[in-house]
C-alpha cells in the first residue's frame, strides 16, 4: 500500500523544522486538515506513525504532557508491530510495510521505550500473578481433591503456563489501552478520530 499521505505529512514536518516556532498555527491548521482526511480511510504504517510524530511536535510545543507521551506510546507500539509481524493482524485498519520513515526512525531512537518497558513490567507482574494462581491451584487439587502428587504438579505446571500466556495475551493489551485512555483527554479531537478509526475497539 501507497503512503498517501506521508508526502503532505512531511512538507509540514519540513516547515516545521524551518520554523522558528517550531510548530506554527498555519502548520498546525495544515495538519488538522490532513488528519480529518485519514479518518476512517485505511491507512500504511507510515502515514499513520508521521501523523502521530508531528502531533508530539505540536503537543510539545503546547506543553501538553499526556497527549505526547498518548503519540509515543502509539509510535512505538506501531515499530513494535513492524518488527514482529504476527501482531500486524491485531490492527486491522493498518497497512504494514518493511521500511521506517528516516524522521520516525531517528524520532524513536531518540525517545525512551516506554513501550518496551510497559511490556516488561507487566511480563513480570505476570510471572508472579501465575505463580500465585498455580501454588493455590496445586494446594488444592491435593489437599482437596485427593490428586496424586505428581499428577498435581504437573496440572500446576499447566495452569502456570496457561496463565501466564493468557495474561500477557489479554491481560495486556486491556492494560495498555487503559493507559491510553488516561493519557487521551488531552488529544485534539482529529487526532483523537484518526486513532479511533485505527483502533476502534480502544476508545470504548
Amino acid at each position: 500500500m501507497a503512503d498517501h499521505f506521508l508526502g503532505a505529512l512531511k512538507e509540514i514536518e519540513r516547515r516545521s523544522r524551518d520554523n522558528t516556532l517550531i510548530f506554527s498555527d498555519v502548520l498546525s491548521e495544515r495538519l488538522d486538515g490532513i488528519a480529518e482526511s485519514m479518518i476512517s480511510t485505511k491507512l500504511s504504517d507510515n502515514d499513520y506513525m508521521k501523523l502521530l510524530e508531528l502531533y508530539y511536535q505540536k503537543y510539545h510545543k503546547q506543553e501538553k504532557k499526556k497527549a505526547m507521551m498518548y503519540c509515543i506510546l502509539r509510535i512505538q507500539q506501531m515499530a513494535e508491530c513492524k518488527k514482529m509481524k504476527k501482531f500486524n493482524k491485531n490492527i486491522k485498519n493498518i497497512e504494514f510495510s518493511d521500511s521506517f520513515d528516516e524522521y520516525t526512525l531517528t524520532f524513536l531512537n531518540k525517545k525512551r521505550p516506554y513501550y518496551k518497558n510497559m511490556a516488561l513490567d507487566f511480563k513480570k507482574k505476570a510471572l508472579f500473578i501465575s505463580l500465585f494462581i498455580s501454588i493455590i491451584f496445586l494446594a488444592l487439587i491435593v489437599l482437596v481433591c485427593n490428586v496424586s502428587f505428581v499428577l498435581s504438579w504437573i496440572l500446576s505446571l499447566i495452569m502456570y503456563v496457561g496463565s501466564y500466556i493468557t495474561l500477557i495475551r489479554v491481560g495486556y493489551p486491556y492494560v495498555f489501552e487503559n493507559r491510553l485512555m488516561v493519557l487521551q483527554e488531552e488529544l485534539d479531537p482529529l487526532c483523537l478520530a484518526v486513532d479511533l478509526s485505527v483502533h476502534p475497539n480502544s476508545h470504548e
